[in-house]
This record gives C-alpha cells, sequence and structure tokens, in this order.
C-alpha cells in the first residue's frame, strides 16, 4: 500500500498586489470579510485576503548537536486584536489557524529537548514577529498560534480576520461543497512565494474520503534502552529505519488547487469569501501519475474551540476543552486499524504496529488492530474507561446523542462538551453491552 505525504517543509507561483484605495478599516476587531462584495471573483477577494494570510517558519535546534531545522508553512488569521468572542471579551492579540504538522517540532514529544521557535512574516516584507503555540489536535491536523506583533512598526500593522464557515462536517445538505470553485493562499517552498494564489474546484463530491501521510521512523538502542525518532541526525549509533504512517486523515475534501510543501496551513477559501479549510496533503507524484489531487481538512475544529482558546491563551476564566488526548484515551476506528493493520514492522526483534507516535506489540495487541465494525476501540483507556472498550454512541445530560462511526465524530463531540456535564459512552467490551459515564 502506498504512503500519501504530507506537505509540509515550505518556485513559485504569482503574488498578487493591491491598491487599498484608501480605505482605513476600524482596527478593533478588524474583519476582511467587510470588504467582499456578492460580484466579487476570487482574484478579487484573495487581494484582499492576502494581507491576512502568512508564512510560518519553524526553528528547532537539537540539544548540543550545533544544528538547526527548519521548516516553513503557511497560516490564516481567524481572530484578530479587537475580535470579539461570544464571551463579550475583545482579544488582545492575533491568532492564526495552520495545520499541526507545520509545528509539531513544539509539541511533539520525540522533541521536547529541542529550543523550538515559532516566528510568522506578514505579506510583502521580511520582518518576523514571534509567535506562540496556544492549542493543536494530531488527529485532525490543526493548530492555532498566536502573535502580538511586537516590535517598532507593531503600530503599522492592521491585521483582518477572515470568518470561517463550515461546509463539511456539520452543515446541511445543501450547504456542503460540491464541485465548487474554491482558492488557496499559501507559501509554496521558499519564503519569498509568500501568499501564492492557486485557483481550483473541490473535485469529488465524496466527503468522507480517507487519506494517509506517511514518514520514516529511526529505531536505536541507547544504554540498553530501546529509542525511536523521526529525526536521523538525533540517532545515536546504528540503526533501522522503519517506513510508518503519521497520521490517518478523516473527512479531507479532494481538491485540485495546487499545492505543495510549504502550502500546509494555507487557507481554503470558498467562492463566498468565507475561510472553509486548510491546504494539508496531497498524493506522491508516483501514485497520481503527475496529477493534482490534493486534499483540506475542515475549518470546523478552530471553529469550535476558537473562542475558548483565546480565553485561556490571554489569562481569563472560560470553558475548557475537551480532546482524546486531555481525557487520556486513544482510540482506533476500523479505518485505521485495517491501514495500520497492514503495516506489521519488526521493532527489537517483536513483531509491532507503529500507530500515534507509539509501538504496540502485535501478540497483545492484534484484536484491536484487527477493528473491523462501526465505532471506535479505546487503545488506551483512562477514567474507567478500559482497554478493548468499543464505544459506539454518546450521549450527555442535555439530552444530546451521537452514534459514533469513525474517530472524528467522537472528536467533534468531545469539542461540543463543558466543563460539569456528564457524558455515557456506550458500546461493549467483548459481548457484553456496557456504558461508561465521564463528568467532566
Amino acid at each position: 500500500m502506498s504512503l500519501v505525504f504530507v506537505l509540509c517543509v515550505s518556485v513559485g507561483a504569482y503574488i498578487f498586489f493591491v491598491d487599498d484605495g484608501g480605505y482605513k478599516p476600524d482596527i478593533d476587531g478588524y474583519c476582511a470579510n467587510e470588504r467582499v462584495s456578492e460580484n466579487m471573483s476570487r482574484t478579487e477577494i484573495a487581494k484582499i485576503y492576502k494581507d491576512s494570510c502568512i508564512a510560518v517558519i519553524v526553528e528547532s535546534t537539537a540539544p548540543n548537536r550545533g544544528y538547526t531545522k527548519i521548516s516553513t508553512g503557511s497560516g490564516v488569521c481567524v481572530a484578530s486584536e479587537g475580535y470579539q468572542t461570544e464571551y463579550k471579551y475583545n482579544a488582545k492579540q492575533s491568532y492564526f489557524a495552520t495545520n499541526y504538522h507545520v509545528i509539531s517540532y513544539a509539541c511533539d514529544p520525540m522533541y521536547s529537548n529541542y529550543n523550538t521557535k515559532i516566528s510568522i512574516e506578514l505579506d510583502d516584507s521580511t520582518a518576523r514577529y514571534s509567535a506562540d503555540l496556544v492549542w493543536y489536535d494530531k488527529n485532525m491536523d490543526i493548530a492555532i498560534i498566536a502573535s502580538e506583533f511586537e516590535g517598532a512598526d507593531k503600530d503599522k500593522i492592521t491585521m483582518g480576520y477572515i470568518k470561517m464557515r463550515d461546509r463539511i462536517v456539520d452543515c446541511k445538505a445543501e450547504d456542503k461543497l460540491l464541485y465548487e470553485d474554491i482558492f488557496v493562499l499559501g507559501t509554496p517552498l521558499d519564503l519569498q512565494y509568500k501568499n501564492t494564489l492557486t485557483l481550483g474546484i473541490t473535485s469529488n463530491p465524496n466527503l468522507e474520503m480517507v487519506e494517509a501521510s506517511g514518514t520514516e521512523v529511526y529505531t536505536y538502542l541507547m544504554n540498553g534502552v530501546f529509542k525511536y525518532t523521526t529525526d536521523e541526525k538525533a540517532v545515536h549509533g546504528s540503526y533501522e529505519t522503519l517506513q510508518v504512517y503519521d497520521n490517518i486523515y478523516e473527512n479531507v475534501v479532494m481538491m485540485n488547487c495546487d499545492i505543495t510543501h510549504g502550502n500546509s496551513g494555507g487557507g481554503v477559501f470558498d467562492k463566498y469569501g468565507n475561510l472553509i479549510g486548510l491546504a494539508t496533503l496531497g498524493l506522491d507524484v508516483e501514485v497520481s501519475g503527475s496529477a493534482s489531487i490534493n486534499f483540506l481538512v475542515p475549518i470546523y475544529p478552530v471553529m469550535q474551540v476558537l473562542d475558548r482558546v483565546i480565553l485561556q491563551n490571554e489569562g481569563m476564566n472560560g470553558e475548557s476543552i475537551y480532546t482524546l488526548k486531555s481525557l487520556g484515551l486513544k482510540v482506533l476506528d476500523s479505518e485505521e486499524a485495517v491501514r495500520v493493520g497492514n503495516l506489521v514492522l519488526t521493532v527489537n526483534n517483536t513483531p509491532s504496529y507503529y500507530f500515534d507516535g507509539k509501538f504496540y506489540k502485535k501478540s497483545d495487541y492484534s484484536t484491536a488492530f484487527d477493528f473491523y465494525e462501526e465505532g471506535v476501540i479505546v487503545l488506551e483507556g483512562a477514567l474507567g474507561v478500559p482497554y478493548g472498550f468499543v464505544i459506539r454512541s454518546v450521549d450527555k445530560n442535555d439530552g444530546t446523542e451521537l452514534e459514533i462511526n469513525d474517530r472524528n465524530d467522537l472528536i467533534y463531540f468531545l469539542l461540543s462538551c463543558k466543563k460539569g456535564e456528564r457524558i455515557n459512552l456506550n458500546g461493549r467490551l467483548g459481548l457484553i453491552g456496557r456504558t461508561h459515564t465521564i463528568t467532566l
């Protein structure tokens, strides 16, 4: 089975510049959509949005090794200074959506000893501004970073945010994307190509598509302890190279907009100027035969958490955000199980599976990686939820119920939950039906 590779490192195309015609926005909470009119073309909208789209630069210095890994990607402003949250609080910083894999060095446990710095560059400028990682979800390949634009020219920056709209996950059937015109703004390959514009369409109406990204893992022994890393230069002594799945992407939408390394995290916009997703991955040329087959991830998770992220980051009391990771759970759905279960690896002379950053012994976890049902199976349990429990539906004390068909269903459900709510995980353990109740 061929692996699909994520577009993550940051030639050229065309950068659009526009005379603002003397337009002076209300800086507090300025929304770039305010300048978009009904009959504008995608290129006209892009000329307005380029000022709200950024290049993301991640510099990670290895400890005691004298080298720095530098990667670049793209991002888009989803809240600027003065943006009013649903909690009637006005943001003091600007917030940008990007892909998790663009900034993964800042939070991946494999790089916990690295000194990592995130910075951003604006359109038509080489000045860099420090940014902080404030929220992420690896499964969804989504992250939010924030910047205060500190520096001598801070007062010259008017950053407008772009409105998000769900066209993929939880919207009405008539609102879903279907062979629709879209456009992408991003930074392919090199920083000199910031805000390159590509036009295209959503080229497949199947909104339940699943793709995967691959990576290389290097395994080695150090002081009798088995170690593994994705950074070859961090390896000590002899090592083994394994090709593994890095992430399984669900609910991705296929598009024919041309993107490449560095476009990752760039905004994908519909013909009305709404931010609907992020450019994230594409098929290898060997797989696609040079055809432009690329994918976007929905912006929906950012819509769900943004206002709470702002409050948390700026030290205000706000609602918690619940994820599989924050609850200590790791789950596997049938699509993931089939893909990962077909890739048996020999690690330290032991047949193993690699899933979500960890190796699992085949002898201990064959049942989980042979999973083929609707729902999700618990791979690592917490809060009284045991390994092997199959979750098929969830409900909570406000009457909300949801059937769980795959991992994303559970992730989306948790993002809507609030502190104090009691949620029921319904399913089975072995052949016995069970319900596990968690109070948040």
